[in-house]
């Protein structure tokens, strides 16, 4: 009994040695442009890395998880020998457990719906053997409402306006057509809503309206989450990462407008730009 008693308390010592190793080793840094950020609800950052790590199948990929409060939780993926090692790290949680666990799973699978998209592993060893590592929901209508106003053009003469439902069409000649009723498809809002959630549109974004060039466009865009609303401008020569994303976002948005009846139906431009 003695004995028993005596290898239980050496296996629970050498447990705890492990466990205080990976704590104090842990690399608690976040890499905000190669770690896969999860803000909550609205806000998720380099999503598109979870995609490159599957199609690898090497290396290592983190994901963060921000609670409400702001504190991190590490999720820590490597492919080692044909199996995915997934390490979760809790410790800087402040109403958290503050553990660091590992387990061993046979692979990550993407799924996607017109109104989902979800990271899961799969074949875990423990008590549960598929671990959600992120989803994503696309549907609008679970926000209660969802609206924008995008200007856009030389001197932001153009406007998609949801909440109003209407469109100005810039002429170039110092008139404009509209503003005429508009309302894009419940389908098309969806596809808005899934790129504007991908681009991280709540994310604090560092644009710029400074341009190099004249005459340029320039953008401006306004979205409503409910009750949480982000405005933002900036003009085409903003070649940064977040430039680029944001104006891939607005040319999708204006690229559905122009392919409607109701756009094409507006007079043709009059005037340039000069």
């Amino acid at each position: 009994m003695v004995i028993a008693a005596i290898a239980i308390l050496l296996i629970l010592l050498v447990a705890y040695l492990i466990q205080r190793e990976l704590v104090s080793s842990a690399n608690h840094e976040i890499n905000w442009e190669e770690d896969v950020i999860i803000k909550y609800r609205f806000k998720v950052k380099n999503v598109e890395r979870l995609d490159t790590f599957m199609e690898r199948k090497s290396g290592s990929q983190r994901v963060v998880q921000l609670t409400v409060e702001g504190d991190p939780i590490f999720e820590d993926l490597q492919y080692k020998r044909g199996k995915l090692e997934y390490t979760l790290d809790t410790t800087e949680d402040a109403y958290g457990p503050k553990v660091v666990r590992s387990y061993t799973c046979s692979a990550l699978k993407r799924e996607e719906t017109e109104t989902m998209l979800s990271y899961t592993l799969t074949g875990c060893d423990g008590e549960v053997p598929d671990r959600q590592l992120l989803r994503l929901d696309f549907d609008p209508k679970q926000l209660g409402s969802f609206g924008f106003v995008l200007k856009y053009g030389f001197g932001r003469g153009n406007e998609i306006n949801t909440p109003d439902g209407t469109l100005v069409k810039d002429l170039l000649d110092g008139t404009a057509a509209g503003p005429v009723p508009f309302k894009y498809t419940q389908d098309e809002m969806q596809q808005i809503y899934r790129r504007v959630v991908l681009a991280d549109y709540l994310a604090d974004k560092e644009v710029s309206e400074a341009c190099n060039i004249k005459p340029y466009a320039s953008y401006e865009l306004s979205v409503a989450f409910g009750s949480r609303e982000q405005h933002y401008t900036w003009s085409e020569c903003d070649n940064s990462r977040d430039g680029q994303e944001m104006t891939g976002l607005a040319e999708y948005i204006i690229g559905l407008a122009e392919e409607t009846d109701v756009y094409r139906s507006l007079p043709e431009i009059r005037g340039y730009v000069h």
